[in-house]
C-alpha cells in the first residue's frame, strides 16, 4: 500500500465504496473480486482506487480474529494486520499501564494502531509513533475517533518522550522481504535499543514468544500469552508495569519446547496469561520445587503452550495433588487426580499404553474399529501425517494417542479426553 491509498480508503468516498463491496462480499471470494472490480471499472471507479477497497474487505474478514466485529470499522496493511497485537490482550497491556497510575503513553512502534486503540478505549493518552507514511495515515483513520490518541511520523528514537510517563514497543520482528526474525538484536528497532528507555520509563515490550531466555533481563517480569490453545507473544515488563507482589522465579527454563527447568541464582520473573474462549486466567511463578519423574499414573495433563514456556510446570500442576513428569525433558504430567476445568490443562484418561511399533499399534487400532485418530505428541521425531497414512485405519470408532516416551522408551500412550466443565 503506498500513501494514496490510504488517503483514499480514509476518505468519505474511500469509506462507502469499502462498505459497499463489504455487503457485497460477506464472504471473501476471489472471482467474485475480480467481477467486482471489472464492474467498478466499467462505471469509471479508478482502478486502484477500486483494488485498494477489494484489499480492505480481504483484510477486515481476515481481522476479524484479532479484532472482532471492531474490525469491519478499520483499515489494514498486510504487515500492520499479521503483527497486530489481538484486541483482548492488547487490553490486558493497557490494564498494566492504567493499574501502574500511568496518563501518557508513548508508543514507538504504533504499526496500524492496535495497542493504541486499547489504551485510549481506557482512557489514557497516547502518542503513537509511525515511521512508515502510508501506516500513519491508516493508524489515524483507525484512532480518529480517539481524542485521547495523536498520531505522530517519525522514528520514535529520535523524537522527546519527556512527556510520556511510559512507553510501550511492539518492533518488528520481519525483514524487509518479510522473513520473520528471532534473535532480538534483528528487530526494528532492536531490542537493546528499546530496553535502554527502561531507566527513565516504566516500559513494556512486546515479543516473540521464542525470545531466547539468554535475552530476557533480570529485572523483567517476563509473560507468555496464548489464546485459545496458540502461544501467540510474550511480553517484558518493567517497573511499575511487572504485577503486583510478582517475585522472581526459583527455576529457570532451559528448554521451552520441553518445560524443563534449572534453579539459578538471580533471574527475572515469570508468568503466563491463558486466554479462553475470551477469559482470562494468570499463572504466577511461586518458587515450588521442579516436578519430580515417576510413572505413569491414570490421568495425563498437556499444559498450555504460555505454561510450558515460562517454565510454570509445577504450578500448573498444584491442583493435581500428587504429580510427576513422565520424561525429564518432556512436558506431559500424570497424576490419579481427575482434573477436567484447569485453563492451564489439558486432560485425559489413560486407557492403554504400548511401545511404539508401527505394526503392533496398526493391529491395536483396527483390532478396536479405529478408523479416525487425533494423534498428539511430544518428545518423538514421529510426523503424525504421516503416520496416519502408513496406518491405513478405516474403522467406524475413533480415538486419541499420545506418542512420548516413558521413562527412555518410546510408547504410545491410548487416551480419552476428559471433559471440560
Amino acid at each position: 500500500m503506498d500513501l494514496t491509498d490510504a488517503v483514499w480508503l480514509s476518505s468519505q468516498q474511500g469509506r462507502l465504496l469499502t462498505e459497499r463491496l463489504a455487503t457485497a462480499m460477506p464472504v471473501y471470494d476471489a472471482t467474485l473480486a475480480m467481477r467486482l472490480a471489472e464492474g467498478l471499472r466499467r462505471r469509471g471507479i479508478n482502478p486502484k482506487a477500486a483494488a485498494a477497497s477489494l484489499t480492505q474487505v480481504r483484510l477486515r474478514l481476515q481481522g476479524q480474529a484479532k479484532f472482532g466485529d471492531f474490525a469491519s470499522q478499520m483499515l489494514f496493511t498486510q504487515v500492520g494486520l499479521e503483527q497486530a497485537t489481538r484486541l483482548t490482550v492488547a487490553v490486558h497491556h493497557a490494564q498494566r499501564y492504567r493499574l501502574a497510575g500511568c496518563h501518557r503513553v508513548a508508543d514507538l512502534t504504533g504499526g496500524i494502531g492496535g495497542d493504541a486503540l486499547a489504551l485510549a478505549g481506557l482512557g489514557l493518552r497516547v502518542d503513537v509513533y509511525e515511521s512508515d507514511p502510508p501506516t500513519a495515515a491508516i493508524a489515524q483513520s483507525n484512532l480518529a475517533a480517539f481524542p485521547e490518541a495523536r498520531v505522530i511520523l517519525g522514528d520514535a528514537l529520535e523524537q522527546d518522550l519527556s512527556l510520556a510517563d511510559a512507553i510501550y514497543a511492539d518492533p518488528s520482528r520481519r525483514t524487509a522481504a518479510g522473513q520473520r526474525v528471532f534473535q532480538p538484536d534483528a528487530y526494528n528497532p532492536p531490542l537493546r535499543a528499546i530496553l535502554a528507555l527502561r531507566t527513565s520509563h516504566p516500559l513494556g515490550v512486546k515479543v516473540g514468544p521464542g525470545i531466547p531466555h539468554s535475552a530476557i533481563p533480570e529485572d523483567a517480569e517476563a509473560q507468555w500469552v496464548s489464546v485459545d490453545g496458540t502461544v501467540v507473544e510474550a511480553g517484558l515488563w518493567f517497573g511499575p508495569l511487572r504485577q503486583a507482589g510478582l517475585k522472581p522465579a526459583a527455576r529457570t527454563p532451559t528448554d521451552p519446547a520441553s518445560g524443563t527447568s534449572q534453579t539459578s541464582g538471580t533471574e527475572p520473573a515469570y508468568s503466563a496469561l491463558v486466554i479462553r474462549s475470551g477469559r482470562a486466567n494468570h499463572l504466577l511463578a511461586g518458587s515450588l520445587p521442579t516436578l519430580p519423574v515417576g510413572q505413569l499414573r491414570r490421568y495425563i495433563y498437556e499444559p498450555d503452550g504460555a505454561v510450558i514456556r515460562a517454565g510454570l510446570l509445577p504450578e500448573a500442576a498444584t491442583a493435581l495433588g500428587p504429580a510427576n513428569l513422565v520424561n525429564s525433558r518432556i512436558a506431559y504430567i500424570t497424576s490419579d487426580t481427575e482434573l477436567a476445568s484447569s485453563p492451564f490443562l489439558t486432560g485425559y484418561e489413560v486407557k492403554d499404553t504400548l511401545p511404539f511399533n508401527l505394526k503392533h499399534l496398526r493391529t491395536y487400532l483396527r483390532g478396536h474399529g479405529i478408523g479416525q485418530l487425533t494423534v498428539k505428541k511430544r518428545g518423538t521425531a514421529v510426523d503424525p501425517v504421516d503416520l496416519r497414512k502408513r496406518l491405513g485405519l478405516n474403522g467406524p470408532a475413533s480415538a486419541v494417542v499420545i506418542l512420548t516416551r516413558l521413562g527412555a522408551q518410546q510408547s504410545v500412550l491410548i487416551v480419552e479426553p476428559l471433559a471440560r466443565s
